[in-house]
């Protein structure tokens, strides 16, 4: 069964969406990382 491109459309804003999160957690993660890693080369200093 073929999609109607409203149904393709709708899709593409649920995979823009989904993949838009994904790139917010991924950013929460590097900061968090760099975070860890300055607290790290601190304690070396």
């Amino acid at each position: 069964m073929r999609k109607t491109p409203v149904e393709i459309s709708e899709q593409n804003h649920a995979d823009i969406s989904v993949v838009q999160q994904e790139l917010i957690e991924a950013k929460k993660e590097i900061l968090d990382l760099q975070s860890q890693i300055q607290w790290l080369e601190r304690s070396y200093e």
